[in-house]
């Protein structure tokens, strides 16, 4: 290898590695002052190589007229103090290409202008979520209840002497929806509500002369009552809200058995008295308020203990249960 090659190369490397490495602008500068003395080389690689120069003379090292046009129409990247932008270049090329420019405040935009003009402050950015609270919903559980079901004159044996739901645990849950039409700190919150329930109890078949039991005969009651009516909420209190309910209850019902008889279908009408309180869990996880509203629309989420009493106003059975139930409410 000659010696001008080996200078040539080791050029070659030096520029690449200044390239690499020169983010300050002092290493740019002795970039600048470095590629006069080393260009001749780098031409005279090129050509060995058949590779085209673009940018400059290769026998004097010097740019062309077109070349020294091109670089002056690409701005420089803007320092502080330097008037010179790269912004009215990207209009250019937009204009040139016919790109519509957008107001960074504009509904395209996303209005996004004021967080970084925010952020240009110094100012904490914080998530802009829905101010006021008008919905809410949520599942509820009962952990202990007073299931007393009465048959009508028809019945060949009563109600509990078949299914014996005196203390027994009988599994229920419901599920509801509010809609407030009023909320304001100092006059609580009234709205409309409704609930879906669900209520079960397993039972033996009874023999009807005898009163004995009869294993062979498997009965299931299953009471699916529907309840719509007005709610208020104390919301006064940050952390603790009590709340009332009342409601008229629709009350359809079934009766199923495993020895091929046929299934039983009714329905009773009534009303259901709900008191409870619901505690604020906002604070155990704060981090994740933003994620939750983010996915669910979930402004609060709340524990929920309530007290529910569904009575009988007429039907085919009559209904005087008491259940104690808890669950979770989320504000919307």
């Amino acid at each position: 290898m000659t010696r001008a090659a080996l200078f040539s190369r080791l050029g070659l490397v030096a520029i690449a590695s200044l390239q690499f490495f020169g983010a300050s602008a002092g290493i740019a500068c002795a970039a600048d002052r470095a590629s006069g003395e080393v260009q001749p080389y780098i031409d005279k690689v090129k050509e060995k190589y058949g590779i085209e120069s673009r940018s400059w003379k290769a026998s004097t090292g010097t740019p062309t007229e077109k070349e020294t046009a091109e670089a002056a129409s690409v701005p420089r990247a803007q320092v502080p103090g330097d008037s010179q932008s790269t912004q009215p270049y990207i209009e250019s090329l937009k204009r040139q290409h016919g790109i519509e420019t957008r107001a960074a405040d504009s509904p395209a935009s996303g209005g996004v202008q004021p967080y970084i003009e925010s952020i240009k402050a110094g100012r904490e950015l914080k998530p802009k979520m829905k101010e006021k609270v008008d919905q809410a919903a949520g599942i509820n559980v009962m952990v202990r209840d007073n299931f007393n079901v009465a048959g009508g004159s028809g019945q060949a044996n009563p109600f509990n002497r078949v299914y014996n739901t005196e203390g027994r645990y009988n599994p229920a849950f419901n599920l509801f929806y509010e809609k407030q039409f009023l909320r304001s700190r100092a006059l609580g919150a009234l709205g409309v509500v409704g609930h879906l329930g669900f209520i079960t109890a397993k039972g033996k078949g009874v023999f009807t002369n005898t009163g004995a039991r009869s294993d062979d005969t498997n009965f299931r009651f299953t009471a699916v009552p529907i309840t719509a009516g007005l709610s208020y909420r104390l919301v006064q209190l940050r952390f603790l809200v009590p709340f009332v309910q009342v409601s008229g209850a629709l009350i359809p019902f079934l009766e199923t058995r495993d020895d091929g008889e046929k299934t039983r279908k009714a329905m009773s009408r009534g009303y259901t008295l709900v008191g409870g309180a619901a505690l604020n869990l906002d604070w155990i996880g704060r981090r994740n308020a933003w994620q939750r509203y983010d996915d669910h629309g979930i402004l609060h989420t709340y524990l929920v203990a309530r007290v529910e009493s569904l009575k009988t106003l007429s039907g085919d059975l009559n209904f005087n249960h008491t259940g104690t139930y808890v669950g979770l409410m989320f504000e919307f």
